[in-house]
């Protein structure tokens, strides 16, 4: 089912006398002749068309197994004459025609290149080397090209299992790849000493951990990989310096040996994102049944590229050296390694974590028992039937099998992977998913951010030029431009996180600016504003006012009521608050220490009594400087308080 070795002709060219076909060069309509020779390419078994352009499967003596190549100008030449041969009508002196056989022209190869040709090739998403699995149950396990997944299947085992796998059958499977794996140190495993050793396994007695679950349910989906359109990737993570030797690349490398029969080439991540986007377009390109990149310490991974190759199908992806973008279907088995890695960003649910911890400074120095490498290459059909018959299992359970928590973006994943190993015994692993939430630093800045500006403005609907610089500081710490500021906060509109909705109110006049809102979804009622070295804008002054129950004398007058106005006219700063223009006097410094000293004040603040007196200090001093300005009548700014300064 599904393969097309016995695909008729598309054409209906005339045949050479040695089995290759004629193809007719009109020099007067070139790309007539190279969509002919596109026809006729179209029907070799080893081409095909993958992200946007034609390519040849050829196969590699070093690594032992097929890789994707794409074709170049001389290779069209050269394969084009294995299959045909080019000529072109030439008369003779008496009038005949004669057949005049020649070689491919450069410019007819370079237009059949050139051409449109996804309706005419066949398209291939990979190579794999796994039997395919079909979503009623069964299984493809031989060579060839298999046109439902549109991969090319290569050095593909023969399993065999049952046809009707019982409970008790998928139970002893499951026991089965635990056991060869039981000697890794899964973090939140349950471990025991081997009697008379100083090996440590998992004890199997016991149901597995999170890790071990995780790990389980990586592998299982390594090896079904090609049965979806889009599958989790696989994280395995180990403590900073101490994570060094854990196991890591030993478990992918087991896992890439079971499911596909080789061994991974792993690449590095790279100094930054844009490197690590080029090496994983690469690797995707070559259409391998797996892509590991290894050794990502003490970084946050993050990428767009790859948030999209893992939960996309097609995923568009930019070729190196070339400006336009290309629609790739990967069925890619993705896998990461690191110490310390944090990952970041909407890969936080797109990845399977499984942690190894051995517990001590140099997990290297573990002994392991026995040569476990060679193990799982001799027991590789084995472990991989185990997998299949507690896939095979699941799909048989049908309704009858529980569902987990949805995952989105991985439905066909959770119902045929995750929910048979739940059943089982297994722990879910969309449980992890908040723990990875509460580590990414980006939800945490976040967070962060919607926490202080609740505690500064409450459900204020303010515009960024009146955002406290405490909160700009938490969004942007290293500074930036209001335009900047308000790009970001554009982006954040409707965002729910930690309790809070960020919203963006939108203005009813042209020119009017757009104003955030943070509101808390539990309806708490906002805190009373922060007192701080902040102006206050006229827009917004009369309604805090009223809020506040402050005594509004004049609206237009707000130096008799608002306590950061007053310290801004002070500071000699009335260009930040509003227009008129207010002469620091002692005045306004009296009215800002009643302010402080009010009922208001010591019923809201009481909790702030010591910033209040060390903020009117503050003021009295600046008050005094102004007082003695030198000849040119520049304030006196020698000595700032340090309270002032520390906060």
């Amino acid at each position: 089912m599904g393969h097309d070795e016995t695909r008729p002709p598309i054409f209906n060219f005339p045949p050479h006398p040695n089995d290759r076909v004629l193809l007719e060069i009109d020099k007067a309509d070139l790309p007539i002749s190279a969509s002919n020779l596109g026809l006729i390419l179209s029907q070799h078994p080893d081409l095909f068309y993958r992200a946007g352009v034609i390519v040849h499967l050829q196969n590699d003596a070093q690594i032992g197994r097929k890789v994707i190549v794409e074709v170049k100008g001389p290779q069209l030449k050269n394969l084009a004459h294995q299959v045909c041969r080019p000529f072109y009508p030439k008369k003779q002196s008496d009038g005949s025609i004669v057949d005049n056989f020649v070689n491919l022209p450069t410019e007819v190869a370079n237009l059949c290149m050139a051409q449109n040709n996804s309706n005419v090739f066949r398209h291939l998403d990979g190579i794999t080397s796994t039997p395919v699995l079909r979503t009623c149950g069964a299984i493809r396990s031989h060579d060839g090209y298999d046109e439902e997944t549109r991969l090319y299947c290569h050095n593909v085992p023969r399993v065999s299992l049952s046809e009707s796998p019982t409970l008790t059958e998928a139970q002893a499977a499951l026991a089965q790849i635990r056991s060869a794996f039981k000697t890794f140190a899964f973090e939140d495993s349950i471990r025991i000493q081997v009697p008379g050793s100083n090996v440590t396994v998992v004890d199997l007695n016991s149901p597995p951990g999170l890790d071990e679950s995780s790990f389980l349910t990586g592998l299982m989906t390594s090896v079904c990989r090609s049965c979806f359109d889009t599958a989790p990737a696989l994280l395995f993570s180990a403590p900073a310096f101490s994570g060094a030797g854990a196991g890591k690349g030993k478990l992918v490398r087991a896992v890439t040996w079971i499911a596909f029969g080789i061994q991974p080439r792993a690449i590095a991540a790279g100094p930054n994102v844009e490197e690590l986007d080029k090496r994983l377009a690469a690797e995707l390109i070559s259409g391998g049944p797996v892509v590991f990149v290894d050794n990502v310490n003490n970084a946050n991974l993050n990428s767009d590229m790859l948030a999209s190759v893992i939960t996309e199908k097609p995923a568009y992806i930019r070729i190196l050296g070339l400006t336009k973008t290309v629609p790739l279907n990967s069925s890619a088995m993705i896998m990461v390694t690191g110490n310390g890695i944090r990952i970041s960003g909407d890969l936080v649910r797109r990845f399977i974590e499984v942690k190894l911890n051995a517990g001590i400074e140099n997990p290297e120095s573990r002994a392991f028992g026995g040569d476990f490498d060679a193990e799982i290459v001799h027991n590789r059909i084995p472990l991989l039937e185990a997998v299949l018959t507690i896939w095979r299992w699941g799909i048989l359970m049908g309704d009858a099998l529980p569902a987990g928590m949805p995952l989105g973006s991985f439905t066909q994943w959770s119902r045929k992977v995750r929910d048979p190993l739940v059943a089982l015994g297994c722990r879910d692993v969309v449980d992890r998913l908040a723990e990875s939430r509460q580590k990414d630093s980006q939800r945490s800045a976040t967070r962060e951010f919607l926490e202080t500006w609740w505690a500064f403005h409450g459900d204020a609907a303010l515009a960024v030029k009146d955002v406290h610089e405490d909160v700009k500081h938490v969004l942007a710490p290293t500074g930036q431009s209001r335009q900047a500021l308000a790009s970001r906060l554009q982006g954040m509109d409707k965002m729910a996180m930690a309790g809070f909705t960020f919203t963006v109110v939108r203005p009813v006049g042209f020119w009017t600016p757009d104003k955030y809102q943070v509101t808390r979804d539990d309806g708490e009622a906002a805190p009373p504003r922060k007192i701080g070295p902040r102006p206050l804008s006229r827009d917004i002054y009369g309604s805090l006012g009223n809020q506040r129950g402050l005594p509004i004398e004049d609206d237009h007058d707000p130096t008799a009521n608002d306590p950061e106005y007053l310290y801004a006219c002070i500071r000699g700063e009335p260009q930040n608050a509003i227009d008129d223009d207010i002469d620091p006097t002692a005045e306004t410094l009296e009215r800002l220490a009643d302010w402080l000293q009010s009922d208001y004040y010591s019923t809201h603040d009481a909790d702030r009594e010591d910033d209040a007196i060390d903020w009117l200090a503050e003021a009295r001093l600046v008050k005094a400087r102004r007082d003695k300005t030198d000849a040119a009548g520049q304030i006196d700014e020698t000595g700032p308080p340090q309270a002032f300064e520390d906060r």
